[in-house]
């Protein structure tokens, strides 16, 4: 984590991609075909880190959350299909991130569960753009959140349950 300070310290996000390009070369590349890259809830939105994966051929986990904590106006629709497209090629679906703010006072902290509304419209947006997609839950309650999760969205319009924790939407 000392090493990644001093690679991404938030000052000059562009200096800050620039040394990652660079020193992500000193990686193996068996090592490289393994990662992802995410957006964070302070310092690199999504299209900040959608730019960096399109450069370096990763794809890109989007996190939901901290796309609405740090963005710059962007919708996800504004870039869902590029995000997406991160992904062609790898033999997996897109992977996303949800959780939910914990308060108003705390809205960078994960709650113990996941808001429905948090994700239903993204799930509604997402149809149109790809045939899978697989949802990863950052919630404290872990499993239960996942489980309450589906069991709320599958009584949302266009949305059916299929399996404890499988959407047909």
């Amino acid at each position: 984590a000392a090493g990644a300070a001093k690679i991404l310290d938030g000052k000059d996000n562009d200096a800050d991609l620039e040394r990652f390009c660079s020193n992500i070369r000193r990686v193996p590349q068996k090592i490289i075909q393994r990662l992802t890259l995410e957006n964070d809830d302070k310092i690199f939105t999504a299209v900040d880190v959608l730019e960096l994966c399109q450069k370096l051929s990763l794809p890109l986990v989007l996190d939901l959350h901290h796309h609405h904590c740090n963005n710059n106006g962007e919708n996800p629709e504004d870039i869902i299909d590029d995000v997406f497209a991160t992904w062609e090629g790898t033999g997996l679906p897109p992977k996303i991130h949800i959780s939910s703010p914990k308060s108003e006072c705390a809205p960078r902290h994960h709650h113990d569960f996941i808001n429905p509304e948090d994700l239903y419209p993204f799930l509604i947006l997402a149809r149109d753009h790809c045939e899978h997609l697989d949802v990863m839950v950052e919630a404290k309650q872990k499993d239960k959140a996942v489980f309450q999760l589906v069991s709320e969205l599958s009584n949302c319009p266009l949305i059916k349950q299929k399996g404890k924790t499988t959407l047909v939407i």
